[in-house]
């Protein structure tokens, strides 16, 4: 029982970590993270996020941004977009007055235009800063990401 408590406490990374040549200390990150969202629709919207055990429901009023993760740490090596958006299934977003506006799914990546899980529709800013890589990704709502009701309702 104790070394279970022990090993448990471990995992947060008080400690040196138990195996050889896999020491892990919080000092020991290499990648830290943000993901942000920045409504420019033109009016308020509320953002749902699925992933496969959550419901994330956010309002985000008219040109002002929300942090969907920040200072996120990564501690090997990755493709921080992947990480970070590996466990959403889909994103929806809504206007003030629930009409939904629009709608992307993980599974439709490969879609054509503007899409929430395509790395290149996101602003991604990358500098170094002490024993960090900072990897800053924004992703804007625009006014053409509006899909009318017909292609919603079938999605």
């Amino acid at each position: 029982m104790i070394v279970g408590i022990w090993l448990g406490m471990n995992s947060c990374f008080p400690f040196s970590w138990p195996f050889p040549g896999q020491e892990r200390g919080r000092d020991d990150w290499a990648l830290r993270c943000s993901r942000i969202v920045v409504n420019r629709m033109g009016e308020e919207v509320v953002m749902t996020v699925f992933t496969g055990q959550n419901i994330w429901f956010q309002e985000i009023a008219q040109d002002s941004s929300w942090y969907m993760d920040r200072d996120f740490h990564i501690y090997y090596e990755c493709v921080p977009f992947q990480v970070l958006n590996g466990g959403v299934d889909s994103v929806v977003i809504y206007s003030g007055n629930a009409e939904r506006l629009s709608a992307w799914s993980s599974f439709e990546e490969s879609a054509e235009g503007r899409h929430f899980f395509k790395e290149d529709a996101w602003n991604v800013r990358v500098w170094d800063e002490e024993e960090y890589t900072n990897y800053e990704m924004t992703f804007e709502l625009l006014p053409e990401d509006i899909r009318n009701r017909e292609t919603i309702e079938n999605d």
